[in-house]
């Protein structure tokens, strides 16, 4: 599964939204922005990142029967900000980063 369509969803009308219920629904259309990375890549796909602060879990939803995802280097960057973000959020205590 290839990423390269991303963003945030905020509210029922962001295009983010609308493809995660197309994909949920089975009704999305299959789209290869970069080009089809191999015979097995599906398209595009949105995913909800969300967290659970009871639980103090995230929770990454994908809509659809997911094998793999591809990510450039700049959306790797912006995953792994969006999932620090998060897990921050439902962190009791200051968390370690290393590079």
């Amino acid at each position: 599964m290839s990423f390269s369509h991303h963003g945030e969803m905020h509210g029922p009308d962001s295009e983010i939204m609308k493809r995660f219920l197309e994909q949920v629904e089975g009704k999305a259309k299959r789209q290869f922005p970069a080009g089809r990375m191999g015979h097995d890549d599906d398209g595009t796909l949105a995913f909800a990142i969300t967290t659970d602060t009871q639980r103090k879990v995230v929770t990454i939803r994908f809509g659809k029967p997911v094998e793999w995802i591809g990510l450039g280097p700049d959306d790797c960057v912006k995953l792994a900000q969006k999932l620090i973000d998060c897990a921050k959020e439902i962190s009791d205590k200051p968390l370690m980063i290393s590079f």
